[in-house]
């Protein structure tokens, strides 16, 4: 029942909560593709070269996490010791599940751990840390404590969080990642050059589909009738969820759904995220058909429910997500299909963040294409 649900969740003591990365399912085997390879023979070139710092610029799905583990894999040494940065929670567990499958994959070459909440590090030789729990203590290690670092999402490396750890230690290496690596500020962008260099690999969206790297699209747009032209005079006096409120979802609630279901039913073991424009948007079409059967994601969600959400709709107990504000930056969901915007944004980085949670690659059988809907015209409003 719910009260005993509720009773159970009550019972978990914090270090049952920081246990739950321990539940895997089974390791997956990851092989390089080709253009995954050329950026390791880069990365390899450039430290011949006597670089110490790198930047890796790949579009969102391409895998450069997956490259800076395989890289690391060829550089820690016995004895070594490792840190993986990044600014959330949950992208620091994912990543040290797909770490741990590439590092230790015949055999427990190196010990893992995941800190986060204030957790501080024991014997593990390549932590997974956020930024602002490892600032709380970085000053009880040494300078040169890890032999490489690895900063995700690298393009928020200004950030004072982020700007006071990268500065405090000198690795042996430190390699930046980002899908994204120009900011809104040329004092942003000149701290991420004089922090990492210029990038060793650049691999943006539009080469990466021409390409066929990542998955095709098909998109299609039903919202003809609004005035683009006013809407971005308007954006600069109203806020972003005003905007989505005054502008957009032209189309009736009870009509989108049943776009999205027909959608569905084309699709072969369909996996939708649903991007919302708020938390009250949800509320209100919860009981619409195929609104109803979805889960919800959003931050008002505790910690531990919104990673069994998010697991359980990773290996398919859930099918349909509806999320708001969240789902941008670090979420690996491979077999994702169809994307449903619902919701505006006028950032091409969030834009394409937000794609992207659809645009890793699969054999055609498996996912020949990715199905995307979009209500409020987003690609026209950028």
């Amino acid at each position: 029942t719910v009260a005993k649900s509720e009773k159970l969740i009550e019972l978990l003591t914090l270090d049952q909560i920081k246990a739950w990365p321990k539940i895997k399912t089974k390791p997956i085997r990851f092989d390089p593709h080709p253009y995954q390879r050329k950026t390791l023979t880069k990365l390899k070139q450039h430290r011949k070269n006597g670089k110490k710092i790198a930047l890796v610029v790949m579009a969102t799905s391409l895998g450069k996490t997956l490259v800076s583990a395989w890289d690391l894999n060829s550089q820690l040494k016995k004895g070594g010791k490792a840190l993986f940065l990044a600014h959330r929670k949950d992208i620091v567990v994912e990543n040290a599940e797909k770490f741990n499958s590439v590092i230790n994959e015949k055999s427990l070459r190196f010990k893992l751990g995941v800190c986060f909440s204030g957790k501080k590090i024991k014997d593990e030789k390549i932590v997974f840390s956020t930024f602002q729990t490892i600032r709380t203590y970085m000053h009880e290690l040494p300078k040169g404590f890890f032999d490489y670092i690895i900063i995700d999402e690298a393009h928020h490396s200004p950030a004072k969080t982020y700007a006071e750890v990268i500065n405090y230690f000198t690795p042996g290496f430190c390699l930046g990642l980002t899908a994204t690596p120009q900011r809104l500020t040329k004092k942003d962008n000149e701290f991420i050059e004089n922090k990492f260099g210029l990038p060793v690999e650049n691999l943006d969206l539009a080469e990466s589909l021409c390409k066929g790297y990542l998955s095709p699209v098909k998109y299609s747009v039903f919202c003809d009738n609004i005035d683009f032209k006013k809407l971005k005079a308007a954006k600069k006096k109203l806020s972003l969820e005003q905007l989505n409120k005054s502008y957009f979802i032209p189309t009736k609630d009870e009509d989108i759904e049943e776009i999205i279901e027909k959608e569905k039913e084309k699709i072969k073991n369909p996996k939708t995220i649903i991007f919302c424009p708020s938390i009250k948007y949800i509320s209100a079409v919860k009981s619409i058909g195929v609104f109803r059967e979805a889960e919800v994601y959003h931050s008002n969600i505790n910690d531990f429910d919104r990673e069994l959400i998010f697991r359980n709709f990773k290996t398919g107990k859930i099918k349909t997500l509806l999320v708001v504000d969240l789902f941008n930056e670090g979420i690996d969901i491979p077999d994702a299909n169809l994307i449903v915007f619902l919701r505006t944004t006028f950032s091409p980085t969030v834009f394409f963040q937000q794609l992207g949670r659809g645009l890793r690659k699969l054999t055609p059988k498996v996912k020949p294409y990715l199905r995307v809907l979009d209500f409020v015209g987003v690609f026209k409003a950028l």
